[in-house]
């Protein structure tokens, strides 16, 4: 897949970021259904990553072109591209988003959850 083809967007870095977030939260908040909300106000990179911004090359150079320091953490949204076959495995914190498909070949993706044996998911 070609770079800014359409791959899934992800943020690098992002699920330490939010590790530290959550962790920084009394118990009953971090089963809050405002979590996501609030911690994208929480920082002002992620609070403009999550405003409606168009398509144009100032934005797309903030956020992907450069790094920025979340609380001393690098984080920068990078697309997933490869080729056939290849495997991404990714930490359920890691805030993603698809894209346009920008090529002429369709785009296919399988998820599954892996769990740790003896670990069951919370809910």
């Amino acid at each position: 897949m070609r770079l800014r083809g359409g791959g899934t967007l992800v943020i690098t870095g992002s699920q330490r970021v939010v590790a530290r977030f959550a962790g920084s939260l009394p118990p009953p908040a971090r089963r809050d259904r405002h979590l996501v909300a609030r911690f994208l106000r929480h920082d002002d990179w992620f609070r403009a990553l999550s405003r409606p911004g168009g398509d144009d090359a100032g934005r797309a150079a903030r956020f992907m072109n450069r790094d920025h320091q979340a609380g001393g953490i690098a984080v920068r949204v990078t697309e997933l591209t490869g080729q056939p076959g290849d495997v991404v495995l990714a930490n359920p914190w890691v805030p993603h988003r698809g894209a346009p498909n920008t090529g002429s070949y369709p785009r296919m993706m399988l998820t599954k959850n892996l769990y740790h044996r003896g670990i069951r998911p919370a809910g």
